[in-house]
């Protein structure tokens, strides 16, 4: 049954902005689950991931909106998407909110009717640019909710009505692709698009909504192997502009589909977005460059992923939500469902170990996971793990505000540049540092630190605490 507990009738760029924040939180809660269940269209294990990365970028740009209007938040919102999307998931979500952004253009605010023509337009925007749509997927369920979401009532009674015809949609995906057949699971990308309409409704109520046992869906390491598939060999998205033909996107549509699979066609503001599962990724640049100019490119061998996916050995166990931190390299275990084990790291255990290694902190955490050796027995991998804990420094960085302090006990110290100077003046030569920042972090500020610090950069799914930073000999 609809919500009625609590009447919404007008939605403004302020709703929008709230809306966004809350469907980040539940999809980056659920992260690890689409990761896991990621069999189509090849058994990556990185729809979670892709999914978060492009609706945090919505998130970043909302942000930054100085106008009110809900048309500007939209436009904001599905441009952010766009810049950030990841995967043939993250592209397709992109314009599904560009869908939305399309109706609003130009409004001040939405009524319940109209947020139901926006299900409609999103649906419909993002089948169009995937010129070989297949069912089963993230636009069957988008197609499902357009149709099954409310014509009467206030905006929760429209967004309560479209996610439950979602959830149904979402469970007959299993019959619907042979893969998810297989492995009788439901399609990861059309999960990640259910969470985010949950994370609407949660917000649009003012209140969670009752909790999703998403993990009975996990599959028990049924990845089918990556040849058995049919699929191609490597991931590739590329964002054109500065065109050199009249139809960019025609052209596109005749000569990507002989080159590969998984195509998304993501037009944006005199850009082109391309995804594509492609084996001759220089051919695809010799296309794509005839079109118009790259300004950003980059592709993934899938072949290593499957194979990462199938290899892990090493378990991190980590309260949630840090196991999105880990869910892509290793098996990711609950302190509630581990157990005092061999080839597992724990984070900060309530008791002393026998076999596990017990780790202080996430970022620690994240460097002794890329030494651990398969090749090794865990005895060996464990002592020298241990030598290697003790031999690392890390400073742990609070922040509330513009006051910034180091989380030794000592007092706040003032801004970002002093916490620099004090980590500055303690980093042992020569070794190597890495950044764990906090997803709320703007995209000036990971920058800030990634240069100042020549350090990798890590996103943790936390606000406290702010940032750890590790020195590793």
């Amino acid at each position: 049954m609809p919500d009625t507990t609590q009447g919404l009738w007008r939605i403004v760029g302020a709703t929008l902005a709230e809306w966004m924040r809350t469907a980040l939180a539940e999809l980056m809660r659920e992260a690890p689950t689409l990761d896991a269940m990621n069999v189509f269209p090849v058994a990556d294990g990185d729809t979670g991931r892709n999914m978060v990365s492009t609706l945090q970028a919505a998130v970043e740009a909302l942000a930054h909106l100085e106008r009110r209007d809900l048309g500007a938040a939209w436009q904001e919102a599905a441009h952010g998407a766009l810049m950030g999307a990841r995967g043939n998931s993250g592209v397709i979500l992109s314009q599904l909110l560009a869908g939305f952004a399309e109706l609003a253009e130009g409004r001040a605010w939405w009524e319940a009717s109209d947020l139901r023509q926006g299900f409609r337009r999103a649906a419909e925007r993002a089948r169009r640019y995937v010129p070989e749509p297949a069912e089963g997927t993230i636009l069957t369920v988008a197609d499902a909710m357009a149709e099954g979401a409310s014509a009467t009532g206030d905006i929760i009674d429209c967004l309560s009505t479209a996610l439950k015809a979602g959830r149904e949609a979402l469970q007959r995906t299993t019959e619907q692709l042979p893969a998810l057949h297989r492995t009788q699971l439901v399609d990861a990308g059309a999960l990640g698009y259910v969470c985010i309409v949950q994370g609407w409704l949660d917000s649009a109520r003012g209140r969670p909504g009752e909790p999703t046992a998403w993990a009975a869906l996990e599959p028990a390491g049924r990845v089918p192997p990556l040849a058995d598939a049919g699929q191609y060999y490597y991931d590739v998205e590329a964002l054109l502009y500065q065109f050199r033909c009249r139809d960019p996107e025609a052209y596109l549509r005749r000569a990507l589909p002989g080159l590969g699979d998984s195509i998304v066609l993501a037009p944006g503001r005199e850009m082109l977005k391309v995804h594509v599962h492609t084996d001759a990724p220089v051919k695809l640049m010799e296309i794509l460059t005839s079109v118009g100019d790259i300004q950003h490119m980059e592709w993934w061998d899938m072949r290593q992923q499957v194979a990462a996916r199938r290899a892990r050995s090493l378990r991190i166990v980590v309260p949630e939500p840090w196991g999105v931190v880990f869910q892509h390299d290793y098996e990711v275990l609950t302190p509630d469902e581990a157990e005092d084990a061999d080839d597992t790291l724990w984070l900060a255990p309530p008791a002393p170990l026998s076999h596990a290694l017990a780790v202080p902190s996430v970022g620690l955490m994240g460097q002794l996971a890329l030494e651990y050796d398969e090749s090794e027995p865990w005895a060996h991998n464990r002592a020298r793990l241990a030598e290697l804990l003790k031999s690392m420094r890390h400073w742990v960085v609070m922040r509330d505000g513009e006051h910034w302090w180091l989380g030794d006990g000592s007092p706040p110290v003032g801004n970002r540049e002093e916490v620099l100077t004090r980590i500055q003046a303690e980093i042992p030569e020569p070794g190597v540092v890495t950044v764990y920042l906090s997803h709320l972090a703007r995209r000036e500020e990971a920058s800030y630190w990634q240069d100042a610090l020549n350090a990798e950069l890590v996103q943790i799914p936390e606000a406290h605490p702010w940032m750890e930073v590790i020195w590793q000999p």
